[in-house]
């Protein structure tokens, strides 16, 4: 008999049951992770629209707003372009962007980006490694631009989102 098989016909013990549990939560996050980070798939549902120009729209998804001390907000924005673009020689025409956004001045830094051709598999993938994201800039929204008016009103929802809905 295989051990897996084996295990199974032993009688669980509550060290085991807490190591199989936490094993299947780690397997779980990890597989959710992955869905978004590498494929940059998502259901349509959650996305909000915040901005939009003659060129791009730019939407959040609300169901992953985590709020940090301060009006701070880690985010998930998705940018659709109306042209294809290209970054290293590979087109794209969607952007998955994971950031963290400060409210109080409109700063952010970038945790990772996935772009692709609409929801087709990403043709590029960025992560920024912890230790590295303390150390990125902060960079600031230009005044007046539609990225502008996308943190504005990211603001506002992730607000509500952290004050209204109590």
């Amino acid at each position: 008999m295989s051990t897996f098989a084996d295990a199974l016909t032993r009688p669980a013990t509550p060290s085991s049951l807490r190591r199989g549990i936490a094993t299947l939560a780690v397997v779980a996050a990890a597989s959710v992770t992955t869905r978004v980070i590498v494929t940059g798939h998502d259901d349509a549902a959650r996305w909000l629209m915040v901005a939009k120009d003659s060129t791009y729209s730019i939407s959040i998804d609300t169901s992953r707003i985590v709020a940090d001390p301060g009006r701070i907000y880690e985010i998930w924005y998705r940018t659709d372009h109306t042209v294809t673009r290209f970054y290293n020689d590979k087109a794209f025409t969607r952007e998955v962007v994971h950031a963290i956004l400060r409210c109080d001045g409109y700063t952010f830094r970038v945790m990772s980006t996935v772009m692709s051709m609409g929801s087709a598999s990403p043709v590029v993938r960025q992560v920024t490694e912890p230790r590295d994201l303390v150390r990125q800039p902060w960079r600031r929204v230009e005044p007046g631009s539609t990225e502008a008016d996308a943190a504005h009103a990211t603001c506002e929802v992730a607000d509500w989102a952290k004050w209204g809905r109590r």
